[in-house]
Parts: structure tokens; C-alpha cells; sequence
């Protein structure tokens, strides 16, 4: 389902990686669908960071949506109840605490007709997280170690978890002198964040 929920021919890296890595552990089996139809797609949104592919069998008898996207926006989809989505927080920080960029992934039935304009009128069933490893650059601690050494202060922006950061900040060799998540940001004034600038070089999603 994360490949259906993919572009056909991906070229983002992480499709491309479930890709590759869903056709080899499903080859020789029926569950690659080449010869279906894609019938619509929903896009990744500022409101909804998920997106979603409606398929068809060849025979037309078979319609499914694939989704996947950040971790809470699948949650969302799936009406997760307020424990259902601290566990799976709970699952994504392990994740991303060892340096792994985290998706959802999500499956749902398709109406025989008129397709509903949003994504959250599909009634979707979560089936699970993917775990994406983004290898630093070799070069990247050097770089960044000669920076301090200029005197230049380095800062991390990110859209990715805190944990996912913060590990990849200790790979790097930035120093991580504290993080502000998308959340905090939003409801800060602009007095308190020019304050916490002077003592925060992350900046962090969630």
C-alpha cells in the first residue's frame, strides 16, 4: 500500500526507496498491481500532510485508496481516538529517536462512484509505520566543524521529528543547544521567540 500510495515512476527518494524495497520483498507474488488504474490522487496539503492514490482492478472489480504521510496526519485520517494517537506517538518517537524519518500508511474502500472531494470522507484502516533512513553526507561533520571553528554559528531546520534531528544533529557534530517544534513556534510572539533564538539552533516539526 505505501506503493500504491506512491507515484508509478517515483523520483523522490523515499518513494524510490519503498519502491524498490516493496517489489523486491513482493516479487512473485499477486499483490504488485502494474496493470491497475490510477484513478485520482489527493496531494499533500498545508492542512493534511498525507496523501492519497484511488485505484482500480482491470476487471473493475476492485477500488482502493492508498494513503501515507506524516505519522498524526494518517492518525487523523483513520479517526484514531486521543490514547490510539499517544501510542502511536509513542512508536514514532523510537523511530525517529534513531535517526529514521517516520511515515503512515493507510488503506480504505473506494464508493462505486463520485469520488468525495477530501480525503477524510474515505473511511481509511491504519496499517502500519515506515522507518526511512536519510545516510548523512560524508562531508557534512567536516563542513560543519569548520564552521565553528569560523566563529559561524549553525542552525537546523527541518520538517522532521525532534528525535529524527536531534540524532542527526550528534551524526553532524552540530551542537544542540535546544530545539523548537512547529507547535511551540506558532504560539510564541515574536518578543519570546527573538529570546529563545539565542539559545535554540534546531527548529523541528510536530
Amino acid at each position: 500500500f505505501s506503493i500504491l500510495a506512491s507515484q508509478k515512476n517515483p523520483y523522490d527518494p523515499m518513494e524510490t526507496a519503498i519502491n524498490k524495497l516493496g517489489r523486491y520483498t513482493l516479487r512473485a507474488t499477486e499483490h504488485l498491481h502494474d496493470d491497475w488504474e490510477l484513478v485520482r490522487e489527493y496531494p499533500l496539503s498545508r492542512k493534511l500532510l498525507a496523501m492519497s492514490h484511488v485505484w482500480r482492478s482491470v476487471d473493475q472489480k476492485e477500488c482502493v485508496i492508498a494513503a501515507k504521510g506524516a505519522p498524526e496526519a494518517i492518525a487523523d485520517l483513520c479517526h484514531f481516538s486521543a490514547a490510539q494517537t499517544q501510542e502511536l506517538i509513542k512508536e514514532v518517537s523510537l523511530l525517529a529517536d534513531k535517526g529514521l524519518r517516520v511515515l503512515g500508511v493507510a488503506r480504505g474502500g473506494c464508493p462505486p462512484r463520485d469520488l468525495p472531494s477530501e480525503q477524510h470522507d474515505f473511511h481509511f484502516s491504519f496499517l502500519g509505520l515506515i522507518g526511512l533512513l536519510d545516510p548523512v553526507r560524508a562531508s557534512v561533520p567536516a563542513a560543519v566543524a569548520e564552521c565553528y571553528k569560523a566563529g559561524v554559528r549553525v542552525v537546523m531546520i527541518t520538517g522532521d521529528y525532534p528525535g529524527t534531528a536531534r540524532s542527526v544533529a550528534q551524526k553532524i557534530g552540530l551542537k544542540t543547544e535546544g530545539i523548537i517544534t512547529g507547535a511551540e513556534l506558532r504560539s510564541m510572539s515574536d518578543e519570546e521567540l527573538a529570546e529563545r533564538v539565542k539559545t535554540t539552533n534546531i527548529f523541528a516539526r510536530v
